[in-house]
C-alpha cells in the first residue's frame, strides 16, 4: 500500500490565487457601496467562482489517496465531514486520462485522470505526489478488465510514456 497526497507547495500556489482573486472581487463588493449593478453582478460572479476554486483547494489539502493491489480509495475532508471513496480494480469500469492545456502551445497545464466502478468515481490531478504510480497501477487494472481506452486516454498515457499494449483507441471505454 501507498499512501499519496497533494504536495502543500503545490497548493500554496493555488491558495494565494484564491486569495487575490477573492480580494479584487468580493473585496470592492464589502468596501464600496452602490455600484452600477454591471459591476455588482460581475464582480460577484467573480468572486463565486474564486470561492469555489478556494474551497476546492482546501479539500484538496485535505485528500488522502491509498493504493493498494485492490484498488485506490480517497479519504477526504468535506462540508459534511469525512468522506470516502473506494475504486476496486476488480470492478472497474472506466478509465479516462485528459490533460487541460493552460495555453495555445499546450505547454503548461496539467493531467486528470478519472477512474469509475460502479456509482463510485474518482478524479485524480497530476498535482498528485506519485501521480504516475497511480495512472501505471490503473491501467494494469483496466487492461486486466479488457477495457478499451480512448484516443484521448491514449495520447496522454503516450506523454506520460505509459504504454497500452493493446492498441485500442475505439472510443471512450464503459458507460458515461
Amino acid at each position: 500500500m501507498t499512501v499519496h497526497r497533494y504536495p502543500a507547495a503545490d497548493l500554496r500556489g493555488d491558495r494565494l490565487r484564491a486569495v487575490a482573486g477573492l480580494a479584487l472581487t468580493a473585496g470592492p463588493l464589502l468596501v464600496v457601496g452602490g455600484l452600477h449593478p454591471l459591476a455588482f453582478w460581475l464582480l460577484g460572479g467573480g468572486g463565486m467562482l474564486f470561492g469555489v476554486f478556494a474551497v476546492r483547494t482546501l479539500f484538496r489539502g485535505f485528500a488522502v489517496f491509498e493504493l493498494t493491489p485492490d484498488g485506490i480509495r480517497r479519504f477526504r475532508v468535506s462540508t459534511v465531514g469525512a468522506r470516502e471513496v473506494n475504486v476496486p480494480w476488480s470492478g472497474l469500469t472506466q478509465i479516462r486520462l485528459r490533460y487541460y492545456a493552460t495555453g495555445r502551445n499546450r505547454e503548461g497545464g496539467w493531467m486528470q485522470l478519472g477512474l469509475a466502478a460502479g456509482r463510485a468515481t474518482l478524479r485524480i490531478e497530476s498535482g498528485l505526489d506519485g501521480f504516475r504510480t497511480v495512472v501505471v497501477e490503473a491501467v494494469r487494472a483496466a487492461r486486466a478488465r479488457g477495457l478499451s481506452p480512448g484516443r484521448t486516454t491514449l495520447e496522454n498515457l503516450r506523454l506520460l510514456g505509459i504504454p497500452w499494449d493493446d492498441g485500442s483507441a475505439d472510443g471512450e471505454h464503459g458507460p458515461s
